[in-house]
């Protein structure tokens, strides 16, 4: 098995952190992690428990497509998924906590690779520990600079909202 929790300030309320990564999760995600090409919903209307989605991805020069579903979302303070695939389940975790300089966001990752994908173990762990890290300072800085700027427009959203002006 391998694991990773990060967790960092986001200065921004709450309220536009969860908004930007759990509501807007399909359309915001390849922003932060430059591996994930594309998501494509599987299930329509809004965000939700049992949503579900392919998400297609690049790692070491190979494109793989993976389906993934929602398991938990509390408004305002949890969205978690479930990747179940041949080569490596996943379940991802995010939590959302008031702080008085914004908001507390913390990442919880499990990866349980399967068959000759558990020798690659140990450096997928530290990979892990350096990916998870970087999307945590993507997420960040998209959260801070995007949600920002939208809030000073008045117009809450995603990425794309934003490039299009």
């Amino acid at each position: 098995m391998i694991a990773y929790s990060g967790e960092i300030t986001i200065r921004r309320p709450v309220g536009d952190v969860f908004d930007f990564v759990a509501l807007h999760c399909y359309d915001n995600h390849p922003h932060w992690e430059p591996e994930v090409l594309e998501i494509r919903r599987l299930t329509d209307g809004p965000v939700r428990v049992g949503s579900r989605a392919v998400m297609v991805r690049r790692d070491f020069g190979k494109v793989t497509q993976t389906e993934y579903e929602v398991t938990e979302l509390e408004a305002n303070r949890r969205i978690a998924f479930r990747h179940d695939n041949p080569q490596m389940d996943f379940t991802l975790t995010f939590d959302f906590r008031p702080d008085p300089a914004g908001t507390r966001f913390a990442v919880d990752v499990v990866a349980q690779p399967h068959g000759w994908l558990r020798v690659m173990t140990p450096p997928m762990r530290r990979t892990m520990s350096r990916t998870g890290r970087r999307i945590l300072g993507n997420i960040q800085r998209l959260v801070e600079d995007t949600v920002g700027v939208q809030a000073a427009l008045g117009r809450a959203g995603n990425v794309e909202t934003l490039a299009r002006r």
